[in-house]
């Protein structure tokens, strides 16, 4: 951000407090929330920030109908403010961003790993019905199956597992 956004930016705000003071105060004081959360979120993408944002504005909006709604002025802004009910429903929702933060992503790996573990027995079953169809050179490669049949042919048995002597470079053999 350059300076004549930042500048441009301070200016828009300036004029904001001085129209609709009472708008300011209510978001400043109780988006404070997300403010703690864009200070304390190293990040790069900031999404504590985001998280409990979203669910800050949506704590406020309610104050924020009510404000417009009723009689709009720096001393109903500040009767919000002071209620404790519409505290409790600001810092709720905030709470809420911070467990969706924070809760979410064990919840999303969980699933992951269920969904992935599932997909690899799928493909385990896949596999046995393609060795059983096609043989197992399908599983192991056919330079090892070649191998296998020199080795019959001449008495000589080599060492180690046949499977450690596939030609390809397969990143492994699902058995």
């Amino acid at each position: 951000m350059n300076s004549r956004n930042i500048i441009l930016w301070v200016v828009l705000a300036l004029s904001l407090i001085f129209v609709i003071p009472q708008v300011i105060i209510l978001i400043v004081l109780g988006m404070a929330p997300t403010i703690v959360a864009y200070i304390v979120d190293k990040s790069n993408g900031k999404f504590a920030f985001f998280s409990v944002g979203a669910m800050n504005l949506t704590g406020i909006t309610p104050g924020l109908i009510k404000l417009w709604k009723g009689e709009n002025t720096v001393s109903a802004a500040i009767d919000i403010l002071s209620n404790p009910f519409d505290l409790l429903i600001i810092f709720a929702a905030a709470a809420l961003g911070w467990l969706i933060y924070l809760g979410l992503p064990p919840i999303i790996r969980g699933l992951l790993t269920i969904i992935s573990k599932h997909r690899i027995t799928n493909l385990k079953m896949e596999q046995k019905r393609l060795v059983k169809e096609w043989g197992e050179g399908v599983a192991i490669g056919p330079r090892a199956i070649e191998l296998q049949e020199a080795s019959t042919k001449e008495n000589f048995i080599p060492e180690g597992n046949p499977k450690d002597l596939v030609a390809d470079n397969s990143d492994e053999n699902i058995n």
